[in-house]
């Protein structure tokens, strides 16, 4: 569980290397639907007023290589302090005058992001929000950023006769709980995505129509509401306890809820128990991660199914100081491993378990890379990686990597990011098979990090593309114990592993953390 990852890593400069994708929204039709028609091929795109040398115009370039030829040209809107507010993301379309190829209508797709092209010669592509307002436009995203409605959805809309009528080919759900140049900066970040995905692995296109537009706040209530989330965030903790259920996989997918018969908790004081993962080959045992509010850092642990109040220490040592969760295991050969996440680190190792000695490292798998939940699973003859980048969002992006064998090499997906949505993006558990059918558990985080659980159905999965819907949602008991968030789903000895979230204000966690900051102290596990 990564409740206590660094926000820092969202702004490390290797981000923009790791640009593949986009997303579906969680409640519109898979992308396999026989509405729309698959768009043809790009070969050509013209950014309308956007310079030549702008850190956009470069940005796409990286991301589409060879794959098109752009070229750029029009004159660019004035707008002087929106322009500045952009500078440093790849939404910054100014930049030096440089001489640009020659770009031919009946080829080439017009990218209008200022909202103010329109003509039968070309081919339109907008990328706009769910209103349909142009991503260039000023102070886009500023009524979605920390305020209640804190899901910003993006659309990569196209339309073939001068505007009248629009087709969805790209879609992204982000976070808006984070200052505004964080998300200006992840904006940018699914934008080249998006348009990497449209022209690389085009998908069908359904019929699109804008919503009515959302309330735009003054300066001061967005102000207003971004303070009011930090204070909430310094004053409150979040008190995670395992809870265990007996009810068959098809019957959450019928949409019966999740109810815990048991919970294991540890006193609040102390801190908590997450992201529970049975032990192949040791019945009764599971793993989770056992957060320490002294050091502020999460350890690995053993524990017993039948775990009494007394909740033994038994600590998996990996010799690491980092905040350590998610211990993801794998049974593979007659050998056990794990795969905690360690993102910290930059870097994910796969640990090798023994009953009797401590676990010996097995395969590194990635270096300086912040992989969050990474969690595998094995489809169409490979063994797959499904992890979250924390370079481009804590939250809502989906990465995958492949390989043949589990010392592979490991091979990073063409479209990566293959998916955007804060709502079904982040792993909650292993991937399971159902009626032959693959479901992958995820974090729905629109409601605050960990807020419920949404599975997925795998429907298309090789080293071209990815394609994934949402079946179920499952949501915490609202007058049970813990009606804050579900957080991780896994099976053992028949029996559903879950985690459940209480927010509570807790003044002696408040006073251990601000201990943790003080000069001297910071650093120490």
């Amino acid at each position: 569980m990564g409740v206590t990852a660094p926000a820092t890593r969202l702004r490390h400069p290797g981000a923009a290397a790791r640009l593949r994708g986009a997303s579906q929204p969680l409640d519109a039709p898979a992308a396999s639907s026989p509405e729309g028609s698959i768009p043809a091929t790009v070969t050509g795109l013209y950014l309308s007023g956007v310079a030549e040398a702008s850190p956009l115009a470069t940005a796409l370039r990286a991301a589409l290589g060879s794959a098109v030829t752009i070229s750029s040209g029009g004159a660019a809107p004035r707008r002087g302090r929106w322009r500045a507010r952009l500078r440093g993301t790849s939404l910054d379309w100014s930049g030096p005058a440089a001489p640009s190829p020659a770009a031919d209508p009946g080829e080439a797709v017009l990218l209008d992001l200022h909202g103010r092209e329109a003509t039968r010669e070309w081919r339109l592509w907008r990328v706009v929000d769910a209103s349909g307002r142009a991503v260039l436009s000023p102070w886009f995203g500023r009524e979605r950023c920390c305020g209640t409605q804190a899901l910003l959805s993006l659309f990569l809309v196209q339309s073939l006769d001068a505007g009248r009528s629009w087709s969805r080919i790209g879609a992204a759900h982000l976070s808006g709980r984070r200052s505004y140049p964080q998300l200006l900066r992840a904006v940018g970040i699914a934008l080249v995505a998006m348009i990497r995905r449209a022209v690389l692995a085009p998908e069908p296109a359904p019929p699109w129509q804008p919503e009515p537009a959302a309330r735009r706040d003054a300066p001061w209530r967005w102000r207003l509401g971004f303070l009011r989330q930090q204070l909430r965030n310094k004053l409150t903790t979040e008190h995670w306890a395992i809870g265990l259920a007996r009810i068959a996989p098809e019957r959450l997918l019928a949409g019966e809820p999740l109810v815990p018969e048991r919970w294991l908790a540890l006193p609040p004081a102390e801190g908590f128990l997450a992201d529970p993962f049975p032990w192949p080959g040791r019945p009764g045992m599971l793993l989770c991660e056992r957060f320490d509010h002294a050091s502020g850092l999460g350890r690995l642990q053993a524990l017993r199914l039948d775990a009494g109040p007394d909740i033994p220490a038994a600590e998996v040592p990996l010799g690491l100081r980092c905040h350590l969760s998610y211990p993801f295991t794998w049974e593979e050969g007659g050998r056990t491993y794990c795969l905690p996440e360690m993102a910290a680190s930059r870097r994910q190792v796969l640990y090798e378990l023994h009953p009797d000695a401590p676990p010996r490292p097995a395969v590194t798998i990635a270096e300086n890379v912040a992989m969050a939940d990474a969690t595998l699973f094995r489809h169409g003859g490979l063994l797959w990686l499904a992890y979250t980048d924390g370079d481009l969002g804590l939250d809502d992006n989906l990465c995958l990597r492949w390989a043949e064998r589990l010392e592979g090499p490991w091979t990073p997906h063409r479209l990566n990011p293959v998916k955007f949505d804060l709502r079904s993006s982040r792993c909650a558990g292993p991937v399971f098979q159902l009626h032959g059918e693959l479901i992958r558990p995820t974090q729905d985080c629109s409601g605050g990090y960990g807020s419920a659980l949404v599975l997925n159905r795998i429907l298309h999965c090789t080293p071209e593309s990815y394609r994934e819907e949402p079946v179920a949602r499952l949501v915490p008991e609202p007058d049970g114990p813990y009606p804050d968030g579900l957080h991780t789903l896994s099976m053992a000895d028949g029996v559903i592993l879950t985690d459940g979230k209480r927010v509570v204000f807790d003044p002696w966690v408040v006073l251990r953390r601000i201990r943790r900051r003080l000069p001297g102290r910071r650093g120490r596990a």
